[in-house]
């Protein structure tokens, strides 16, 4: 395996361990009012984004989009298509109960309503993190994790479970809710990933998903 089969993985951990740091960081800035600070963090974000999307690309070349080289079986697709379609099921009944309700507005899952954009400038820069995660993540969580978990030996329901897990711990930061939310949205995405043979479908689905945060009203600033 190459270099990058290995730094990727090492950067991702270290950027999730550190993101703990920053999102704690960042909620404080907020409760002193400095919105600022939620600006460098889309511009902050996007780059990480655009870096692990490239470094991805790198590692594995154009057929990270493509899922031929996983050599799945037709009955091998179908079961991990079945095993998605459980995890959809679980997604649904765990909304109403992770689901934190804020003063104002629908409910929130895991802890972002630190993320939530005010204003037009917050809300143009929140769209084009929703879109570099869109393209981003999927790179990395679908594309270059679920090539490499292959490479490894991985196969079906545990190739998708793995990936899937990797991707919600990158969400430690959002707190359990958030891990557990996440890991099941990427089952899904891997499911999508997987049927289409394509990485495009699931990019659309996760950028349309993280612009729902568009439609949540920004929760009221706590006070210091």
């Amino acid at each position: 395996m190459s270099l990058l089969n290995w730094l990727l993985p090492i950067l991702v951990a270290a950027w999730t361990i550190w993101g703990i740091y920053d999102y704690r960081k960042l909620k404080l800035a907020l409760r002193h009012g400095d919105r600022g600070a939620l600006i460098r963090e889309y511009r902050l974000t996007i780059a990480g984004e655009v870096v692990g999307g490239v470094l991805a690309v790198a590692a594995v070349g154009s057929s990270i989009l493509q899922t031929g080289t996983f050599r799945f079986d037709p009955s091998g697709a179908l079961r991990s298509m079945a095993f998605g379609a459980v995890g959809g099921a679980l997604l649904g009944l765990l909304i109403p109960l992770l689901a934190k309700r804020g003063k104002k507005g629908p409910p929130l899952i895991g802890d972002i309503a630190a993320l939530v954009p005010r204003g037009p400038r917050e809300r143009g820069w929140y769209a084009a993190v929703a879109l570099s995660a869109g393209i981003g993540e999927e790179l990395v969580f679908r594309g270059f994790f679920m090539h490499l978990l292959s490479d490894l030996g991985l196969r079906g329901a545990a190739l998708i479970g793995v990936a899937a897990l990797i991707f919600g711990l990158a969400h430690l930061y959002q707190g359990i809710a958030g891990v557990l939310l996440t890991s099941l949205m990427g089952i899904l995405l891997s499911v999508v990933y997987l049927a289409t043979g394509s990485l495009i479908a699931a990019m659309v689905i996760h950028t349309l998903i993280d612009l729902r945060l568009l439609l949540v009203p920004a929760p009221e600033p706590q006070e210091v």
